[in-house]
């Protein structure tokens, strides 16, 4: 394959113009990203990451090491392209069902899906947890809660276009997939219970993970927003401790209610199909 050096990429993002029709590396300033997939893909993903770089630094107030850099992205045309290249890598998981998938070193895989919504989707999600995997210290990465890690993700995944960049957290940007509205109907539940998708056992519940981590990131309680950003703070120094979050469970009540005043006002029927 052909490897493309740094340059400008719809003159934005530092990254070269495309060389080849199809397959290829693109080097940028954080990312490097390749497949066997059309070029044009490469360079949208690439300048999707840089994009979603710059969000993810603001987000945790911190960067990966240049030891820790560049991120990679590998795309991939068919499923059975992206399981071949995790078996050859070890990973033994069982992969059905997935689009996407991050290596333990960081690596992050996605599968060209049929909306390119998703696609994008995908491959903001794996980079959420290919950069989260940077920076945090290294020994405390397996702590890592699923419901935060797969929440925080989710997140990330869902997004807009807009005249001044992406915007990421847009919830109404539903497309054939509509989890954001599942989501809501779950957290607006009489018992819905944050604290339990917490404790859960894994694998975690991606919409389960999506309403709690959203309702946190959106509450209108400044003291949850608080304590759930102390924690995000305390996952990138040292790692997460065992168990809900200390901050949070010491507001249990207000959690709860924070959680689902956060998504009541989410209304499905205001939903802009998107591609």
């Amino acid at each position: 394959m052909k490897r493309l050096g740094l340059g400008l990429l719809m003159l934005l993002c530092g990254f070269a113009p495309a060389g080849a029709e199809d397959g290829g590396v693109l080097d940028g300033e954080h990312l490097r990203v390749q497949g066997d997939v059309a070029f044009e893909w490469i360079e949208r993903a690439a300048a999707l990451g840089e994009a979603h770089y710059a969000a993810l630094a603001e987000h945790f107030g911190a960067t990966p090491p240049r030891s820790r850099l560049p991120i990679e992205l590998h795309l991939h045309a068919e499923k059975p392209d992206m399981v071949r290249a995790l078996r050859a890598a070890g990973v033994k998981d069982d992969l059905d069902g997935l689009g996407g998938y991050t290596t333990v070193d960081g690596t992050a895989h996605v599968v060209i899906q049929p909306s390119p919504f998703h696609t994008r989707r995908l491959v903001l999600h794996e980079l959420t947890h290919a950069y989260q995997d940077r920076v945090v210290p290294l020994a405390a990465r397996r702590r890592i809660p699923a419901w935060y890690r797969e929440g925080l993700a989710e997140w990330f995944g869902w997004h807009r276009r807009t005249p001044d960049g992406l915007a990421f957290g847009a919830l109404d940007a539903v497309a054939f997939r509509q989890r954001p509205i599942e989501a809501k109907a779950r957290a607006v539940a009489d018992g819905f219970d944050p604290f339990a998708v917490m404790t859960a056992p894994a694998p975690v519940d991606y919409t389960d993970a999506l309403a709690v981590v959203a309702g946190l990131l959106r509450s209108e309680d400044a003291d949850v927003r608080a304590a759930f950003r102390a924690f995000e703070q305390d996952v990138v120094r040292r790692g997460p401790g065992a168990g809900p979050p200390e901050a949070l469970a010491a507001r249990r009540g207000a959690v709860v209610a924070a959680v689902r005043t956060a998504w009541r006002d989410f209304n499905p029927r205001f939903v802009a199909r998107t591609r």
